[in-house]
């Protein structure tokens, strides 16, 4: 799912609650500091989730719930933590930089100030890259409008005033951007939020920050942070800093990250470095058992998991091939040469990979890659447009298993907090 599709979970947390001893302990830990039933508060019986000020610490709690959960399964130790935006907090708790009660009480202040800000507006862009956006924003809205959230090469956010969104937005569609308004109030990551940065500073300070045990990479600054002082800074700047999240993807592959885990509610982060970064395995983990299915992934289910990934690509290429126009007039002996044969191909190893007779799909998988190709270009697609495509069946196969992991913390609409 990528985001701007709605912030509320409800239920969230529930199965972690039922059935870990730890996650019900966190629960009560929370619930406690924020003087209501947080638990209960997640079921949105009433709307709760719609309150900032609810739903921060909510998420925040989720989060380090369904890490400290699968943490315990994980066959190595992470080599950094990361945050996109509210989850920062989140990985600051796991990375040993934060106490946890600090930090639930962290997000609900922060939320408060959020809430107390200027009425603003938010709004996703799809298509120009974030660099062009700015541009068009510095012509059209004078600073009223900035870059909030960058998600993707393609995708971005936008925050300012509520008027000045909707003229930047009609700016940008006459650049050929596609525009989406977030069901917010408030203008996150804009300099809206100035006001709150004072009193959120005097909070961050009180929460006591230390050293990290693992080192945290900030979407905000830009860089791996380590310190207390640095990590403190990177929390203080976020109120009003843009989150660049596909920056932060690079400085992970940097440290030698190949496995991304996303702990949260939704699969946003996942889902967004897939897009940004194919090469890196991304898992999300917000349940009981999407926590055992991604520790066994990483351990013992490592083949399993590459099988699994080969399922998904060869089904996703079945598709492609089916779901693809001919661009081309094919003679009856090209077509069952150049797209029945390979399509069969393509369907013998599906069953295969199903019975188990496939012992390493790696040559399996460049055959399938270059039957694939061969169609598209039998069909009349050029060579780029065929990259493309099957760049894309790769991304939505689930990458196997590889050497390291981390681990990611967000909200379940990054762009909104």
């Amino acid at each position: 799912m990528f985001p701007g599709q709605g912030s509320q979970v409800p239920g969230m947390g529930q199965d972690l609650y039922h059935e870990d001893e730890q996650a019900r302990g966190l629960y009560a830990t929370a619930s406690e500091i924020l003087g209501y039933d947080l638990l209960r508060a997640c079921e949105d019986r009433n709307g709760e989730l719609s309150d900032t000020t609810i739903l921060q610490p909510a998420i925040l709690v989720h989060s380090v719930a369904a890490w400290t959960l699968l943490s315990r399964s994980l066959p190595e130790r992470p080599v950094v933590m990361a945050g996109h935006s509210l989850g920062e907090l989140s990985a600051l708790v796991c990375a040993g930089a934060l106490d946890f009660g600090a930090a639930v009480a962290l997000a609900r202040h922060r939320g408060q100030l959020m809430a107390a800000c200027p009425p603003g507006a938010m709004a996703v862009v799809f298509g120009p890259p974030a660099d062009e956006v700015g541009r068009v924003l510095a012509e059209s809205a004078g600073g009223a409008v900035v870059v909030a959230n960058r998600n993707a090469h393609d995708q971005c956010v936008i925050s300012g005033e509520i008027q000045a969104v909707a003229a930047a937005r009609t700016a940008l569609s006459a650049h050929g951007a596609v525009t989406r308004p977030l069901k917010v109030a408030v203008a996150a990551h804009s300099p809206l939020m100035r006001q709150a940065v004072e009193p959120f500073a005097h909070a961050v300070a009180r929460a006591a920050i230390r050293d990290a045990a693992v080192p945290v990479v900030s979407a905000c600054v830009g860089a791996v942070l380590s310190t207390a002082e640095d990590l403190a800074g990177s929390v203080r700047g976020q109120l009003t800093g843009c989150v660049d999240w596909p920056g932060a993807v690079v400085l992970m592959r940097a440290q030698g990250v190949d496995v991304l885990i996303e702990a949260g509610p939704k699969s946003v982060l996942r889902d967004l470095t897939r897009t940004v970064a194919p090469e890196i395995a991304a898992w999300s983990c917000d349940s009981v058992r999407a926590a055992q299915e991604v520790a066994a992934a990483l351990s013992g289910g490592a083949v399993q998991a590459e099988a699994d990934s080969f399922e998904e690509f060869l089904l996703a290429a079945l598709r492609l091939i089916v779901g693809t126009p001919a661009l081309a007039r094919l003679s009856a002996e090209a077509f069952e040469t150049e797209i029945r044969a390979p399509y069969a191909r393509l369907v013998d190893q599906l069953d295969a990979v199903r019975a188990d007779r496939v012992p390493d799909s790696h040559p399996a998988m460049e055959q399938a890659v270059r039957d694939v190709g061969g169609v598209l270009r039998a069909k009349g697609f050029t060579d780029q447009q065929s990259h493309a495509a099957i760049e894309r069946a790769l991304a939505s196969a689930t990458a196997p298993a590889r050497r390291r992991a981390v681990h990611d913390q967000a909200g379940p609409a990054a762009e909104e907090f």
